[in-house]
């Protein structure tokens, strides 16, 4: 199964302001191409890059 991003609920919501933490619950293939395609989907929002247990500000 390919892992991606839900773009109806990301296009349809607000998320001027907020922050957006990604996160994946099996870690075979990590968040794959899920958060540029967030940032591409939510500009003005605030997208936190994840890397295993470790966050830093993207």
């Amino acid at each position: 199964m390919k892992q991606r991003t839900t773009p109806c609920v990301l296009e349809s919501c607000d998320f001027s302001g907020k922050t957006i933490v990604p996160y994946c619950t099996h870690e075979g293939s990590g968040l794959g191409r899920s958060e540029r395609d967030i940032k591409r989907l939510c500009p003005t929002a605030k997208v936190l890059s994840v890397s295993g247990d470790n966050r830093r500000d993207g």
